[in-house]
């Protein structure tokens, strides 16, 4: 079916494996929206139960990340954040206790984000708390395109996201450059961006980044620093680029191989 989104990817990362670096020709650049979407909305209701099983932890990493940059500035919370690829919510409650002001999440998928939705701030989402805050885990939740998303409502007039997290995303994008300088154009000045991605040696990823079996990318450590956007020059009105605070990029754990996706 030419029309599946989802048939024609996985066809692109088996025939694409083995080109120069994992992105020769014909090797898609990143994941279809359509493609991104259709898989999500499949493995929405058993998502939250399959990456246990997987003993999924880039939630907990990406909140490990955001709470050391709590700690370099004491006393001052976030007052914005973008739970970019939110998926189920998993990373939410990381964030939710570091932001006094909005959280938005952003997925592509509406199932992904209906499952979100219904997480408090001391239920779901991975949480089981004993305090009762009835209170919506995210403020807003947006089915959009990260590489082309606005500035939502809820910070209209202001200075961009305080924090921008991307767990588990940018596997889903090879070429890196559209994304970045869209998290770039959302930021506050000086926003921290954190995010995830599988690795790849140069040896593996000539081009920086290549097209795995699975269907996600891996990229190099020096590819992504590269794609960072650079700062504005002194007289421009643009805001400055995120602050990259911390980039890890690790080797996938074999266990969390298979034909269930972890998160974008």
């Amino acid at each position: 079916d030419p029309s599946n989104a989802q048939a024609e990817h996985m066809l692109a990362a088996m025939m694409g494996e083995g080109g120069a670096g994992g992105a020769g020709e014909g090797a898609p650049s990143k994941a279809a929206p359509g493609f991104v979407e259709a898989l999500f909305d499949d493995f929405a209701d058993s998502f939250d139960r399959k990456l246990t099983e997987l003993e999924y932890t880039v939630p907990a990493m990406a909140g490990a990340a955001v709470d050391a940059l709590a700690r370099g500035r004491p006393g001052r919370p976030f007052a914005s954040a973008l739970d970019a690829g939110c998926g189920t919510g998993l990373a939410g409650p990381h964030l939710r206790r570091h932001v006094s002001g909005p959280l938005v999440g952003v997925d592509l998928s509406t199932k992904m984000l209906r499952i979100a939705a219904a997480c408090t701030r001391s239920d779901g989402c991975g949480v089981q708390g004993s305090a009762r805050d009835q209170r919506p885990l995210y403020d807003e939740l947006l089915a959009l395109d990260l590489e082309t998303m606005p500035l939502p409502d809820l910070l209209r007039g202001g200075a961009g996201f305080d924090l921008i997290v991307a767990a588990d995303v940018l596997v889903y994008f090879g070429e890196l450059g559209p994304l970045l300088r869209n998290f770039a154009r959302l930021s506050a000045a000086g926003a921290p961006l954190v995010f995830s991605c599988e690795r790849a040696t140069a040896d593996e990823a000539a081009a920086g980044w290549r097209l795995l079996p699975s269907g996600r990318f891996a990229h190099t450590k020096e590819y992504v620093v590269r794609r960072m956007p650079p700062p504005p020059p002194p007289d421009h009105p643009s805001r400055p680029p995120p602050t990259v605070s911390r980039c890890r990029c690790a080797r996938r754990p074999r266990r969390a191989t298979g034909s269930s996706p972890t998160r974008r």
